[in-house]
């Protein structure tokens, strides 16, 4: 069992589920959620060569769901071997640090994803590219990978046609257009400066932000760690967010289910949504609101960083699929 030192706890801060202290407390251990963003502490022990630490967390965080027909041991070897890969064969940043933390990524992510051609269909992607936002991004062999995948992807429709659709509906990459993608300059510069300092967790939480709204961008980054009070004053302190205590803001850190049962004895509804629940317990529980907001605080973009963000966020999505397919076909 992995020594829980005193980096993984400050990582956790009050997310730990008290029988399993590194997967998050508000989750189900099975859902393998882990209670922070353990990324950094990976990276240090990348660079340091201990790729033994590295395994004994993962086969933590999947001790109660170690995945149908998988055991400890898979997880071990797994990750010894993903810490052996060379992402600079495949992929180009403009920062060197740009490997590391998207080598570092990869291990969470793995958590739900997939790292094989499968990850064309994989809606957790997003998060990889989220990571390196920061960064200016090249693929090697784009041609090579380009047609692989195309390949791949006639095959799916073959094979798949009888009873499925995904693959009949999934397009054919065009290599003009991604390498026209890659060729444009990486925009919001000074913002990107910023996030290149941050976790990336923090860089999550903020382009989620802007994606759902004040309040809401954590949910994305949950399946693989984040701490929400940790990351949201590592933005905050950068400058490029605000912490906000208004309560109608903090309850939206909240899912349904848990305001829901904050609610019991209540006379509520189960179809309202979360606006709803919010509105009414604000109204009519302020008991409640006072215990689900006290001493929390949600982050909040400033509208002259906001518009930056976005057209971050939008670049992010366009350099999704590049990326996908150097990590796909490696």
């Amino acid at each position: 069992m992995i020594a829980i030192d005193d980096e993984l706890r400050r990582i956790c801060g009050n997310n730990s589920h008290a029988e399993y202290p590194l997967l998050r407390v508000d989750y189900s251990p099975a859902s393998r959620y882990p209670a922070g963003d353990f990324t950094p502490w990976i990276a240090n022990k990348l660079t340091e060569r201990q790729f033994n630490d590295i395994a004994e967390l993962f086969q933590e965080l999947t001790k109660v769901n170690p995945g149908l027909n998988v055991g400890r041991d898979s997880w071990k070897k797994y990750v010894q071997t993903l810490c052996n890969i060379n992402l600079r064969e495949n992929i180009v940043f403009d920062d060197d640090k740009g490997n590391i933390d998207l080598h570092s990524a990869l291990f969470t992510y793995m958590l739900h994803g997939s790292l094989d051609e499968f990850m064309l269909v994989d809606s957790y992607a997003d998060y990889l590219a989220r990571s390196i936002c920061p960064y200016q991004l090249g693929v090697r062999d784009l041609e090579v990978k380009v047609n692989l995948a195309n390949e791949f992807i006639k095959k799916m429709r073959r094979e798949t046609k009888k009873y499925s659709t995904v693959w009949k509906d999934y397009p054919l990459f065009d290599l003009t257009k991604l390498t026209n993608v890659l060729n444009v300059k990486a925009p919001a510069y000074n913002l990107r400066v910023k996030l290149r300092t941050m976790s990336v967790g923090a860089r999550q939480l903020f382009l989620d932000t802007i994606a759902r709204g004040a309040g809401q961008g954590g949910f994305s980054a949950r399946p693989f760690g984040i701490n929400e009070d940790l990351v949201s004053r590592e933005v905050a302190n950068l400058g490029i967010g605000e912490l906000c205590d208004q309560p109608k803001i903090v309850l939206m850190m909240y899912r349904n289910e848990q305001l829901f049962a904050a609610l019991t004895g209540y006379p509520i509804k189960l179809g309202w949504n979360k606006k709803y629940i919010i509105k009414y317990m604000l109204q009519s529980a302020p008991d409640v609101v006072s215990r689900l907001t006290q001493d929390k605080y949600a982050l909040v973009i400033p509208q002259q960083i906001m518009e930056e963000g976005k057209i971050l966020a939008e670049w992010v999505c366009k350099i999704q699929n590049p990326l996908v397919l150097a990590l796909s076909f490696m």
